[in-house]
């Protein structure tokens, strides 16, 4: 990666108050290679404001010192033009995507881009949904392994925003889109949700319905093999 001042004090904070990557992740709830991946790859390209507030208190300096002010430049990606297969109908999924270079997509919605071509049969008929209502979402990270891996593609119904126990959904979840198993917990109020990842180093998170951020409940995925 480019020199970046904000990750470059990140990490003389840590030396200088040994705490490891791993531990800093810990602390603010993310899974243990979160900074890591954050410091040395880029993503995610600039930290939620809570991460940045939490790392302040946690190595005693000011957020500024962490928080970029606008997102670091990054290089255009190429993408190959996808054509409908021939032979049956089909249709048109876009791709759910996250822009941190705009700080409306932080607060707000991903944005939708590439577009992915699938038999209107298998959409109308199995999905038993709107296809106008479906997205594709890419899996990154391990926080659902074994389940899903980098790489796997997600079909989302996004008018089906509150799924039920057992479930996989998609959230938003400050910084990025997340997968996880749902779990409606009974006998509370107002309502709430747990969302569980597969993988055990992942602590499960649990709040309201109305605050989840939920952007819709998985129907399929598709797995290179």
């Amino acid at each position: 990666m480019t020199a970046d001042p904000y990750r470059e004090r990140l990490s003389q904070l840590l030396r200088r108050n040994k705490v490891s990557m791993k531990g800093a992740s810990a602390a603010l709830g993310r899974n243990p290679a979160y900074l890591h991946q954050y410091l040395t790859r880029g993503s995610p390209r600039v930290l939620a404001r809570p991460d940045v507030e939490a790392l302040a208190g946690l190595l005693d300096c000011e957020p500024g010192e962490l928080r970029h002010p606008t997102a670091p430049p990054r290089k255009p990606a190429r993408r190959k033009r996808r054509h409908p297969p021939a032979g049956a109908p089909v249709g048109e999924i876009p791709e759910l995507l996250v822009d941190l270079d705009d700080p409306a997509q932080i607060e707000d919605v991903p944005r939708e881009n590439p577009r992915w071509y699938l038999p209107l049969a298998l959409l109308e008929q199995e999905g038993r949904a709107d296809p106008k209502n479906f997205r594709i979402v890419s899996v990154r990270g391990d926080a659902m392994e074994p389940v899903l891996g980098e790489g796997d593609r997600l079909v989302v119904d996004t008018s089906r925003i509150r799924p039920t126990t057992g479930e996989l959904c998609v959230r938003w979840d400050g910084s990025a889109l997340a997968v996880a198993r749902v779990e409606i917990v009974t006998a509370t109020e107002p309502a709430q949700v747990r969302f569980q990842s597969a993988n055990p180093d992942y602590s499960p998170v649990t709040c309201a319905i109305g605050e989840a951020g939920i952007v819709g409940t998985v129907l399929w995925m598709f797995r290179r093999p």
